[in-house]
């Protein structure tokens, strides 16, 4: 009897365990902060990485990040490590189509030869906020992935990143510097985007 209760505890702290805790494969495990749920898997969140360079400054190359080194060749001749790669990170109840975006990224491309890559998680980013929040976790490794990808693959240099990140993407921009340590710069602001020239100012100069 003391034998099965014991292996009864056992196994409940297992299922414990596990019900606070999620790995998603190349990106790491996830635990269950307090008051937060667990990020939502990649194939849920459907993050997509959209680059614009000023060869393609109307429509940019999109990589979902599911599979991504399946996806690489186009984006990839566009992509010039060489350059100085902006990152464009929107916030809570957003995505990477809305106009406060599509106007950095043209003032990003009129101020220099950037690689500019937005980084869309409009399906994560959704109520409930306390949803959204452990999502940024969950963005900030699928960033960080790509930005190593870059780096070993592509010629990009750490120094020459700058993440951009309004809202919660400020939160995953900060995940992304706690796991590459040595990127550029890094920017943030939280609120709304009421004067979209004021963000240009804190972001770009």
């Amino acid at each position: 009897m003391t034998f099965l209760l014991l292996f009864a505890f056992i196994l409940e702290l297992s299922y414990v365990s596990a019900a606070d805790q999620v790995c998603y494969g190349e990106l790491g495990c996830f635990t269950k902060l307090s008051g937060l749920p667990l990020p939502k898997s990649p194939e849920h969140v459907q993050t997509l990485f959209e680059l614009y360079t000023r060869s393609h400054s109307a429509n940019a190359l999109v990589l979902p990040f599911v599979n991504y080194n399946s996806h690489m060749d186009a984006w990839s001749r566009t992509f010039q490590g060489n350059k100085q790669t902006k990152f464009i990170i929107h916030g809570f109840i957003d995505t990477g189509r809305k106009q406060w975006i599509i106007n950095m990224v043209a003032e990003l491309l009129k101020k220099g030869d950037f690689n500019v890559i937005v980084v869309n998680w409009g399906h994560g980013s959704q109520l409930p906020y306390e949803q959204a929040s452990a999502n940024t976790f969950l963005i900030g490794a699928e960033t960080a992935a790509l930005i190593k990808y870059l780096h070993d693959h592509h010629g990009l240099q750490l120094t020459d990143v700058h993440i951009i990140g309004h809202s919660l993407g400020a939160h995953i921009a900060g995940h992304v510097g706690h796991k590459i340590p040595h990127i550029g710069r890094i920017s943030g602001k939280h609120g709304h985007c009421h004067n979209v020239n004021k963000l240009y100012e804190l972001y770009i100069f």
